[in-house]
């Protein structure tokens, strides 16, 4: 996979699947599908990751959503994460990000302004409002990174005051800020931007540290788009 050989990850990994049915396996598989543009395989390898995981988690479901993006299945990739919104509302999820479980109110917040869909919308500022509000849990906090994006999105953090609490880890800080940089671009967009929401799109995806977050593989569909003028 480093080294961009993604057929043969793609026969290590299978060879490794006989072995062992694990979720691991199946999402490396996936990923590589997914470098290869096979989305349709990359869904059925994350949908199984998901099924033969133990426990609940926002992850495998995030990543659905972003194949069924880049596939051009955008109305199929706010479903997706529509579902994990409701899903974390009601309390149906295990596992979550380091903010209790923001980012799939970020993607939906993404594909509503994309979409222009206000229901999506609605139901990301819902959630998140509500990340915002709760009391910490026992290894979550809004104050965990990426909770500073959601207090950005609800215009509660200026852009100086996201990038602040961005790491200073350098790999580290490269991934939060492809994360950031991608927010920012959708805010431009949000606000009739067009053209610097590109240029926003455009640093995401040239931050390949950052490849390991769903925003990097959005920004490298967003960046080609052309500028409404």
């Amino acid at each position: 996979m480093t080294n961009g050989e993604y057929k043969k990850a793609i026969e290590a990994f299978t060879r490794k699947l006989r072995r062992e049915q694990s979720s691991l396996n199946y999402s490396g598989r996936a990923e590589a599908f997914l470098r290869l543009q096979d989305y349709d395989r990359a869904l059925a390898d994350f949908y199984t990751a998901s099924a033969v995981h133990p426990y609940s988690s926002t992850h495998w479901f995030e990543r659905v959503g972003v194949v069924q993006w880049l596939a051009r299945r955008e109305n199929a990739a706010a479903g997706t994460w529509l579902d994990l919104v409701l899903k974390l509302e009601c309390g149906k999820i295990q596992y979550t990000d380091g903010a209790g479980g923001v980012e799939p109110g970020f993607l939906l917040w993404f594909a509503s302004v994309r979409l222009g869909s206000s229901d999506f919308l609605d139901a990301a500022r819902r959630l998140l409002k509500k990340k915002v509000q709760a009391k910490c849990g026992r290894n979550w906090t809004i104050e965990n990174w990426p909770g500073p994006i959601a207090k950005f999105l609800l215009g509660m953090f200026t852009e100086s005051q996201l990038r602040e609490r961005i790491s200073d880890v350098p790999i580290v800080h490269e991934q939060e800020l492809c994360q950031a940089e991608f927010y920012l671009a959708v805010h431009a967009l949000q606000e009739g931007h067009h053209a610097e929401s590109i240029k926003g799109f455009r640093k995401a995806a040239r931050l390949h540290e950052g490849n390991i977050e769903n925003e990097y593989d959005l920004a490298q569909r967003e960046s080609r788009r052309r500028p409404i003028l």
